[in-house]
């Protein structure tokens, strides 16, 4: 779909350094007009982007609205950097926060003016005592709680977000201590991934891989009542209080009507050792802790669908997870959560290309004529011509309703409110 470019403000020329096969003029702060088929965001609503250069030496994080039901506007290179370089992003109402990942270890908080110029709050250390926290996501429990989600370190932080920016004690309220669920061979650490809040439990999705990244014992969710935040005891036939998987190296989770899904990839270390290879997806009855694996990828029919990189739900017969075959080969596929049996199918146009993300979203907006949906983040892969993009699908029958291209190639997806 056509866009026009309309630079508006010049970023530091020192920030742009490193971009391969991108000339310094393409990182200007970029305003593009995208014509859409339909309403894609709620007007008082804006898509968070993180994103990097093409040699991973910048991060950016476009920010997109839809004020106007028949275009969306792509704003670029507002906060364009190459320290840090590797981010992820998490928000919370009108708050956007950039997480400094790998010899980052922080946390900024932005929030947004009118015309989506990021204010910045403040940027807190996350590392504290640990060689490092490379922190995944904020996990919101309220406006003054959250749980900061720490991959490279043994503990999850409780976080108090709605600090001024002149409180850095004020911002750390406590730990969660996870080593417990640590590889005997991981230095403590267990690899937590990915949280989420349901029913008034806090999940909390670890991987286990050892210090070689080898996923040589099951991943688990550990369970914590809120607001107590005490950890439940799932009855696992191990001496671990969370649930054991049937896969390894899960990758992330999503909830609907009382279950909770997990992708797991199984073992994608380089050099994976045979055997430990176990991967597909799994349902969770929230109220009994039951694992059931509903797609076994070590199976025949199965096998196909490569590595189960992620897992979305949008709705009780509508079920997505990509499948990876290798690296640039990606397919997003449709299921049916209440009936797995039921054929799973390939979404058409988004068969063996690079996925990075996939998040769903329901419209409230009266005049949204699609409410359900599919957030696409597309990295180019082996095609070196091809931009970084989103495809924006209608979950109910996986009709594409607009493409985004991108200068920088996009990570990762969140919303949030005007």
């Amino acid at each position: 779909m056509p866009t026009l470019r309309l630079p508006l403000l010049l970023l530091p020329l020192a920030l742009l350094a490193g971009c391969d096969g991108l000339s310094e003029s393409d990182f200007d702060r970029q305003r593009s007009e995208v014509a859409v088929e339909a309403r894609i965001l709620d007007a008082q609503q804006v898509m968070a982007v993180a994103s990097a250069s093409p040699d991973y030496a910048t991060s950016d994080i476009a920010l997109v609205t839809n004020v106007q039901a028949s275009s969306a506007i792509l704003f670029e290179g507002q906060f364009a950097t190459t320290s840090p370089n590797d981010i992820g992003i998490s928000t919370h109402a009108d708050a956007l926060y950039r997480l400094g990942r790998f010899q980052a270890d922080s946390v900024t908080k932005y929030s947004l003016g009118s015309h989506t110029q990021p204010f910045n709050h403040w940027q807190y250390s996350v590392q504290g005592e640990d060689a490092s926290a490379n922190p995944y996501s904020l996990t919101f429990i309220s406006d003054e709680k959250a749980v900061l989600i720490r991959y490279d370190a043994p503990t999850a932080w409780l976080v108090n977000p709605s600090v001024p920016g002149d409180s850095e004690t004020d911002f750390k309220l406590g730990e969660l201590d996870l080593s417990a669920y640590a590889h005997g061979g991981s230095g403590g650490i267990p690899r937590a991934a990915d949280a989420l809040i349901a029913d008034d439990r806090l999940y909390i999705l670890m991987q286990r891989l050892d210090s070689d990244f080898q996923a040589r014992q099951a991943s688990y969710v550990a369970v914590f009542d809120l607001p107590e935040l005490t950890e439940v005891d799932t009855h696992s036939a191990s001496e671990l209080m969370g649930i054991e998987l049937p896969v390894r190296n899960a990758a992330n989770l999503s909830y609907h009507n009382g279950t909770l899904y997990v992708a797991g990839r199984g073992n994608t270390a380089w050099g994976a050792e045979e055997g430990v290879d176990i991967r597909g997806l799994v349902a969770i009855d929230t109220s009994t802790y039951d694992a059931e694996l509903i797609y076994d990828g070590s199976q025949v029919e199965y096998e196909g669908y490569g590595s189960f990189e992620r897992v979305v739900i949008a709705g009780d017969q509508h079920g997505y997870f990509v499948g990876r075959a290798g690296w640039g080969n990606d397919t997003l596929y449709h299921f049916n959560p209440v009936s797995p049996e039921q054929s799973i199918t390939a979404v058409e146009g988004l068969t063996g290309v690079s996925i990075a993300d996939v998040k769903f979203n329901a419209l409230t907006d009266a005049e949204a004529v699609y409410q359900n949906l599919l957030y696409v983040a597309i990295q180019p892969g082996f095609d070196t011509e091809a931009k970084g993009r989103i495809v924006v699908v209608n979950s109910l029958d996986q009709r594409q309703l607009a493409e985004i291209n991108m200068l920088f190639n996009p990570t990762s997806i969140e919303f949030l409110s005007r």
